[in-house]
């Protein structure tokens, strides 16, 4: 039996092509694992936005708290 034989039924085929196509995937996610977390924090940030930060935010901005209050009350919510 030769290599190419195995391709012959559709089963053995589509088993080889997900084997591949696998294994493709897990070579560009070893070398985009990097970039990969990065862009999930950014999703994080803006996409799952926390409604306390945005009310922390805002009291920043309008000068009603200083800088260490708000960057110790942002450390209270980030670890919730």
């Amino acid at each position: 039996m030769r290599y190419y034989d195995s391709y012959g039924d559709p089963i053995s085929f589509l088993f080889h092509a997900i084997v591949w196509i696998v294994v493709i995937w897990i070579i560009v996610a070893i070398i985009r694992g990097g970039r990969h977390s990065r862009r999930m924090e950014w999703w994080k940030e803006f996409h799952h936005k926390d409604p306390g930060m945005d009310v922390l935010r805002e009291r920043y901005a309008k000068g009603e708290i200083t800088k260490e209050e708000f960057d110790t009350k942002k450390k209270d919510l980030e670890t919730r």
